[in-house]
């Protein structure tokens, strides 16, 4: 696209995915307010205009004001546990501490940022400059240690937010808040200076590699290199199928599972909060599988690692307009009679759930709470020349 065009779809507010200085809405609060300029830093410009501070939950025309140099101020900030900052001092002062021969190596910058991310009390978001530098007046009038940080959630039960001006602070509650984060506060502390302690003496038990070496690295530039020459489009000539297995393509369906034992109320509630919080909240509380009726509590089953887990997914079928939500294990019948139908047609594509009906998986399978469903093979062999007609003729149209 032109250049003048997109600048005049920003200045015309047509795009709205990402802001700016010459932004419509930027240039109305500049005016509004009576700026001669914009100071804005690019957290600011990265996020979209409607943006709203997960904290505070001002919007982005309310978070705005004047400063003291007749600007307009738009600050974002990135507010994050300040754990490093602590590991990284605890480690300088083991250094310090030992007797004899300092044996720390330039590796371990690299241990401090290994560890520290799993050290930290929350994830690092973005938040308005108003709600980050609250967090730093809280720490003192709750007489908190400056390595201790606020959360952004913990941040909104103490701030009173007004429009396009700092936030108050409710002392009272800062102050309970930091009460009840102490223990485990200083609980991280002493780990962070155990682990200090290992840095500094070279003991941890990590071997640093030249980062061209790691599996990352070189997964990144492989794709890099596939994406600027084109050759995603022939990578099946240069990564053939594999090769030399013995296994029949019909043995995903020749398996008998058993019922599986239900999880406890623990094991549920550690896979609604924390293993699998993504997939439970894709669904309301009384969703029920539209292909096997089971309920999210009746989906979770272990993996093959023997862990909890709940997969609901989004597919779209034959006979459907949208997408809708299934339980994994419905949608990997539909994927695995897919295979075996693509196998025995000249059809070559993607997207195998879209040859099945909903009423058809319904037909084919036995579901059990807590398990994969059992196959009802002879339905099965029925429905294959189904899905093999159809993806014949989706080859011809």
């Amino acid at each position: 696209m032109d250049v003048e065009v997109l600048i005049d779809q920003i200045k015309q507010g047509q795009i709205t995915s990402i802001d700016g200085a010459i932004s419509k809405q930027t240039q109305d609060l500049g005016e509004k307010f009576g700026c001669h300029g914009v100071d804005m830093n690019e957290w600011w410009q990265l996020t979209p205009v409607d943006w709203q501070c997960p904290a505070c939950k001002r919007t982005k025309r309310d978070i705005v004001r004047k400063n003291k140099n007749g600007l307009l101020m738009c600050h974002l900030v990135e507010h994050h546990d300040h754990v490093a900052d602590s590991l990284r001092r605890a480690f300088e002062n083991a250094c310090h501490n030992i007797e004899g021969e300092l044996r720390a190596t330039p590796d371990c910058e690299a241990f401090v940022k290994r560890v520290a991310p799993a050290l930290a009390a929350f994830e690092s978001i973005v938040i308005c400059e108003d709600c980050n530098n609250a967090d730093a007046n809280a720490k003192k009038v709750a007489r908190a240690p400056k390595e201790f940080s606020f959360s952004a959630f913990e941040i909104a039960e103490f701030i009173q937010p007004r429009p396009n001006m700092p936030h108050e602070i409710n002392a009272d509650k800062a102050s309970e808040i930091w009460i009840d984060a102490e223990p485990t506060f200083r609980l991280r502390k002493k780990l962070i200076s155990r682990l200090a302690e290992i840095a500094a003496l070279n003991k941890h038990w990590f071997q640093p590699a030249d980062f061209r070496l790691t599996g990352k690295h070189i997964y990144r530039s492989g794709h890099n290199v596939m994406e600027r020459n084109g050759l995603f489009s022939i990578r099946h000539l240069l990564l053939p199928p594999k090769c030399g297995s013995s296994k029949p393509i019909d043995r995903w369906r020749r398996k008998n599972y058993r019922k599986g034992n239900p999880p406890s109320l623990k094991e549920i509630e550690l896979v609604r909060k924390v293993s699998d919080a993504f997939r439970w909240d894709r669904v309301a509380d009384n969703w029920r599988c539209p292909i096997c009726n089971r309920t999210k509590i009746e989906a979770i089953r272990k993996n093959n690692r023997n862990q909890w887990m709940l997969d609901i997914a989004r597919s779209t079928f034959l006979g459907q307009k949208e997408e809708i939500y299934v339980c994994g294990d419905c949608l990997w019948v539909a994927r695995e009679i897919g295979k075996e139908a693509k196998s025995l047609s000249e059809w070559d594509g993607d997207g195998l759930a879209r040859f099945v009906k909903i009423n058809e998986l319904k037909h084919v399978i036995i579901p059990h709470p807590h398990s994969r469903h059992n196959i009802k093979n002879p339905q099965v062999e029925i429905l294959l020349g189904k899905i093999v007609e159809r993806m014949n003729h989706d080859l011809r149209q």
